[in-house]
Formats: C-alpha cells, structure tokens, sequence
C-alpha cells in the first residue's frame, strides 16, 4: 500500500472518531432536556392533599364548608394558652405528654399488632384490651372503651340515648371523633384532633379528665364542657367552635376550662365558669356570655353581642354595634331599642329572637343531670335510712322559674309525692315516712319554664336505679359493719366503696356469703372501719346502692387469734428393714386452749427446710385430729409441723404460724436378722454424742443412756436381754456440739426378735462397739 494510501485511511478513521463522539453527545443533550420536560410536569389533582381529606371521605355525614374550614385552621392555632386577663403576652403550653403506658400507641404499636378493620360496641360493657383498628362506633350506654388507637373516626351513635353514658380511656383517635348520642360523656387521657358534636334537640355533658387533648371541638347541639381532674401538663379543650344548624340558639356552658378560642358563628347563649378563661372570643352572631369567666380579647364580627365580664380587650370589626356589658339572654324578651344599628345583621333565626315580639317557640330547656340519693342511716342494727336527699345540678337557668322532684320508688312514679323547688335549690329531702323503698329508687326533675319568656318545661330528666337491697348494717354488740346484697339474683364479688372528703377512694371486695352478707374487710383480708368521713356505696355486679352517710361507727382494730397450740404426732410404724412405712399414716393431734375464741377453724401443714412438704390439712373448730400419709416424708432429713388458727371473718384475723418442735428423722432403728440385734442409727453424727431410748408407755418411761460413743459412730447395736424393743413405741434423743435432736416416736416391727441367749446389757457395751459395729 502507498504512502498516500495510509494518509487517506488515516483521515478517514478520525472523521468517523468524530461522528461517533458527536452523536453519543447530541443523545446526551436530548435525554438531560427530555428528564428536565418530565420533572416540570404537575401531580395529579385527583391524589389526597392530606391525611385529613383522606379520612373526611369516611365521614357519618356531609361537613359543613364553615366546620371543614375551621377544623382545617385548628392546625394553626398558638401553642400557648393566653394569660388571664387578655394579655398579648401567651402563657407557654408545655409539651403534650405521651398518655399512660397502658394507652396504645399508633406508631410503636401499629407493627406488633394486628390492626382491626371497625370495632362496634353495642351493648353495656367494659373493653379493654389494647386494640388498634380502622374505626369505631358505640351505640349503647353504659360501654366503657380502653386502650384503643382508632386510625379513622370513632363514633358515639344516637343509640346511646339522650341521657346514656359513655367513658372513653386511654384512646387515640387520629381522624375525627363524632359524638351523636348519650348525655354523659367522660373523655379521659383521649387525643383527638378534632371532635363534633351534634344532635336536633337535648344536650351533652362531656367531661375532660387526666392527659386529654381535644383540638378543636365543633359544637352544633346544647352543650356542657368541663375540664375536670386534669394532670398538670394536660390542654383539654383547646379550640371550640359553634356552627350553625338546626338550633335557633344554643345553650352553652363552659366551666373549668382554658380555651385558646371560642368562635360563634350561630347564636347561643354561653355561661362561663369562674375558674373559665377564654384567650380569644369570635362573635360572628347574636351571642350573650355569662358568668364570671374571663376573655383576653373579644373580636366582635355581628351586632347584638353581650357580656356580663368586660374583657381585657375588645375589636369591633367594620361597623357593627358595639358589645354591652348586661343585655339581655337569647330568647327573652327585651325593651324595645327601635332598631339594632349596623348595616349588618345575624341569621334569620337570631333575627326573630330579638324582636320585641318573637314568635311563641318551643324553646327546649336543658335537662338536669341527676345525680346519686343519699341516704342517713342511724347509729343502730337496723341501717334504715331516716331521709334520702336527692340532688341534681343544672348547667344554664335561663327562663327557668323552679323544679319538681318526683321520687321513683320500687319503679312507681310517686306523683303525689312530688315536691316543688325554686330556681336556686338544687335538692328535695323525703323523709321515711313520706317514701319507704324496699327494693329500689330513682328519681324524675323538670326544670319549670318561664312562659313570660317564652320558655316551656324541660323534658323529665331521670336518674339511674339505686338498689336499696344493697345496704349496711351495724352490730353495736360486737362492734362489727355488715354489707348485705339481699336478694339480688347472681353470685360475685360485693364491693364497699368509701369515698371521702379529701377525694380519695378505698375499696373493700368481699365474698358474698350465701346468706347475701359479708363483714366488711378489704381485698388483703384485714377488717378496716368505716368512717364518717364522706359516705360509701356498695357495687354488685351491675347494681349500685344509694349513698350512705354513716354515722360514728365505731369499730375495733381486728385481732389476730394467737394462742399456744399443743401438737402431738402419733407413733411412726416401721417396715421390717427398718424403714417408715408410707403406706399408713400418723394422725396428728391438737390442744388448743379452751378460753380463746373468734377460731373457724386450724390449717396444718408439714414443712421441711421452711418449704411445705404437703398439702393442708383443716381441722374444723370443735376438732382435734387430722391424719397425715407418711409417704410424704420420704427421702426428708428433719421436719416439723406448722399450724394457723384461722379467724372467723367476724374481726378476727389469722394467727401466724405456729410451728411445733421439729423430729429428726436421722435418728432411727434398724435390725441386723443375721445377728438377730436392734440398732440405733445416726446418719448425720460425726461428733462424739450421748444417746437416749426412751420407751412410750403410760408409767415412768424407761431410761437407757450409751455415753461417749466415738467419732466413727454409725449405729449400735443391742440385745433384746436387757431391752425387750420389738412391738413396742421408742424414741431417740441425741445430744451432740449442734445440740438436741429428737426422733419421732417409732412403733417397732414385733417381728423383730433377739437371741436371748447373749446376756450384754446396754450399759456394757463399750465405746468402741461402734467402731466395730460399723464394719457389719
């Protein structure tokens, strides 16, 4: 090939280089732009925008755009609390606490338990077990809920009731909690963040308590929050919210709270406790505070607000009327002003409402909440009540003029029995003579309503059945209380609840005799009195009593019955070879003393090295022996016996054991058939030591002592010459450095014969036959 040749090939292979390396860059170039186009592209409208749009679309019902708007903002709001008094200086809200270790936990629980799809609780109950699941509805009252964390919404249904009640304990709920039914509700350690309430007519009573947290609380129904009992750290009710709905007015009471904002977007009448602090108060309609509550700052967005606390700060937002401090409640009637001032003006309902002449409604007044009778008793065996005293409470008294309390005895409406209160009694006495309940009571209030303002009577607000049946009674002879459940049907545990002044509580589980009583003594089984320090009520099964107000009963410390016990054991039968025979048994025989009472009855057991070596054995009261099989001390060095004198219940308590002397069974007899011989045998000895046989029998009992037998010691032999041993009950004692060891009495085999022709009597046996006896 020539020169020019090579020169072109050459050429030729670097252009072709090049191509190459441009086009693999230009592919380059194009994917960077084509990846760059793909990023800028929009996410799909139709995916969740977050976790709470998702769940809204599980929801019992439509939401309201004002509520979906307020709930969404609660995530907004400060993480502090205002001062008292308005200041803009936030007070700090620490931390919120995990709840109690006994709460399920969604993030460290979620993976070592299996989560449920819905959980439905409709029947009175208590559930307990720590469960995770999608959603949970409740639609009877009575149910307890504990140690839930609820991925969904939790609801309360209507089934409930109007006056059913239902705890929630140790609950998490991560979407809403809806609450449609029941009239006492108890939240205790409950995180939510978000809870409604709602219903056409009645009211709730919902209690904050321990480590609750609800962020925001949507009201569209009558409503009493109260935060009760709340730990240190705890937040409660932070944020709540009234929405419109098919109320003309809302009845509201908030007592005991501190709120970051109550904003009202319908109108309502609102009390505010003394102990009630408010940071921000949004008056977006016709709204009338009361009480002695404080509010920081009040943001006025509606005409015809009132107060009857001035607030530390007030902003009227564009040109409605300023607020007034008194005005007049919602629904009652009020001077005419001639006008309301303000281009603005609140919804048609509250419109009518404040006319100087509304239209006659049916204004529901909210229903009491009864609570538990209390009974006097006297300071005698009979534990008849002198009165009951039946008293309730009531969370707004607007346009109410008084009350009637009816009694309800053995479930008969007792109308003519019905006593009239003026509206600042909270409480109606019947005497004894005026009602006498032999199985239950209850009671029925209706709050009277001012037709003057246009108010009708409540509807009848009742209280639970109290089981009279359930009582105590009070032997002043021996100084002892007694809880009867009388003929209740059922078996179970019967328990006294004190309840004292202080607060605290101490409960007494007792055994439900089959009589239907029991002394009153805790669950440790040491009698405690019973003071008058407050009252008690008994709990059976689901029966509960009224309230007892005891008198000064007095009791006495319970007693322990200690008293010195003689024990004997019978003779021990050996085998041919010498050894216990554990087919029979030795009857075992107690002395107590006579004078000692209180004493059902004597609890025996064999113990060796301090650990039972039977199981025990009872001697009723009255009685003296009890048999014990001698298989059980097979393979056993020593033992001893323990005894408890048991009380009766009636105060008197068990004694402590009482052990007698403790039997070595490493003191025994044996038999060489070869040289026909008795011997004694020490298994446990190798200290010199004297040794004692003592023979059992009912004159002075024979002594035959073997002095300073050598450290080898074994066993000893003897002829029956001088000690006729066979068929007959002896006993070795052994005295060495450790001190006395006793053996039982043992009853010799009779068939245990000696030659008599050998005439060496114990006393001449010399210290060294143990040496040479051991050989044998």
């Amino acid at each position: 090939m020539s020169e020019m040749d090579k020169n072109k090939n050459s050429l030729l292979m670097v252009i072709i280089t090049l191509l190459v390396i441009t086009i693999i860059l230009l592919v380059a170039v194009i994917g960077m732009m084509f990846a760059r186009n793909n990023g800028d592209q929009p996410v799909s409208g139709n995916l969740p925008t977050s976790s709470q749009e998702e769940s809204s679309s599980s929801e019992p019902e439509e939401s309201d755009p004002e509520e979906e708007e307020e709930s969404s903002s609660s995530s907004t709001v400060s993480s502090s609390r205002p001062v008292s008094g308005g200041s803009t200086t936030p007070v700090s809200r620490p931390t919120y606490p995990t709840p109690p270790s006994s709460a399920p936990s969604s993030s460290s629980q979620a993976p070592a338990q299996t989560v449920q799809n819905k959980l439905t609780y409709n029947s009175k109950g208590t559930y307990d077990d720590s469960q995770i699941c999608k959603s949970l509805s409740i639609g009877a009252s009575g149910v307890t809920v504990k140690n839930k964390t609820v991925k969904g919404d939790l609801t309360i249904q209507s089934g409930v009731g109007k006056s059913g009640t239902v705890k929630l304990e140790n609950v998490i709920v991560e979407g809403k909690l809806y609450v449609y039914g029941g009239g006492e509700i108890e939240l205790k350690d409950v995180v939510a963040p978000n809870m409604t309430v709602q219903r056409s007519s009645d009211g709730f009573h919902i209690t904050a308590t321990g480590n609750t947290k609800i962020n925001n609380t949507v009201l569209k129904a009558h409503a009493t929050l109260e935060e009760k009992r709340l730990a240190d750290d705890a937040e409660g009710f932070m944020r709540v919210t009234l929405m419109e709905s098919t109320q003309i007015w809302y009845e509201v009471s908030i007592k005991n709270a501190v709120l970051t904002e109550i904003a009202v977007y319908s109108p309502a009448n609102i009390n505010l406790s003394s102990n009630t602090k408010v940071g921000t108060a949004v008056a977006a309609a016709n709204v009338h505070f009361t009480g002695k509550g404080q509010i920081g700052t009040m943001q006025v967005k509606a005409d015809r607000v009132s107060y009857s606390v001035k607030p530390k700060k007030i902003q009227v937002k564009g040109d409605y009327e300023e607020p007034k401090l008194g005005g007049y409640p919602i629904g009652t009637p009020e001077p005419d002003e001639g006008g309301g001032g303000g281009s603005h003006k609140p919804s048609s309902s509250s419109s009518s409402s404040s006319s100087s002449t509304p239209t006659p409604v049916k204004t529901p007044v909210a229903m009491p909440s009864a609570s538990v009778p209390e009974a006097k008793l006297k300071n005698d065996n009979s534990a008849e009540a002198e009165s009951w005293t039946f008293s309730f409470s009531m969370s707004n008294t607007t346009g109410v003029t008084g009350y009637v309390v009816t009694p309800i005895v053995d479930g008969a409406l007792l109308t003519d029995k019905a006593k009239t209160l003026g509206v600042g009694d909270r409480s109606a006495v019947f005497t004894s003579s005026e009602i006498n309940p032999q199985n239950t009571i209850a009671y029925q209030v209706v709050a009277k309503g001012d037709s003057a303002q246009n108010r009708t009577d409540s509807a009848p607000g009742t209280s639970a059945t109290y089981q009279v049946a359930l009582r105590l009674s009070y032997d002043g002879g021996t100084q002892k209380i007694t809880a009867h459940k009388g003929q209740l049907a059922g078996s179970g545990t019967l328990t006294v609840n004190q309840h004292r002044s202080d607060g605290s509580k101490t409960s007494y589980e007792l055994a439900v005799l089959e009589d239907g009583s029991a002394v009153v003594a805790s669950s440790d089984g040491v009698a405690k009195p019973l003071t008058p320090s407050a009252y008690v009520q008994l709990v059976y099964g689901s029966y509960q009593s009224p309230r007892y107000i005891l008198p000064d009963w007095k009791v006495p410390q319970p007693v322990k019955v200690n008293a010195p016990i003689d024990v004997k054991l019978s003779a021990i039968p050996l085998d041919a070879d010498g050894n216990i025979d554990a087919k029979k048994d030795a009857q075992l025989t107690i002395t107590p003393p006579s004078d000692i009472t209180g004493i059902a009855s004597y609890q025996v057991t064999v113990v060796s090295g301090g650990s039972p070596l039977s199981p025990t054995y009872t001697i009723a009261a009255g009685s003296a022996t009890c048999n014990i099989p001698l298989s059980v001390l097979n393979g056993v060095d020593a033992f001893s016996i323990s005894v408890i004198s048991k009380g009766d219940g009636d105060l008197n308590l068990d004694s402590d054991p009482i052990s007698t002397q403790t039997w070595d069974l490493r003191l025994k007899f044996g038999y060489d058939s070869v040289a026909k011989c008795i011997k004694a045998v020490w298994s446990g000895m190798n200290t010199p030591a004297q040794l004692t046989v003592t023979e059992d029998k009912a004159d002075a009992p024979g002594l035959y002592t073997f002095n300073s037998l050598s450290e080898s010691f074994v066993e000893l032999k003897w002829d029956n010459t001088a000690l006729d041993l066979g068929g007959k009950t002896w006993r070795l004692t052994l005295t060495d450095a450790a001190g006395s060891h006793n053996s039982p009495w043992y009853t010799l085999p009779a068939e245990w014969v000696v030659d008599t022709a050998s005439s060496t009597s114990p006393e001449e046996v010399p210290s060294s036959q143990g040496s040479s006896s051991s050989e044998e």
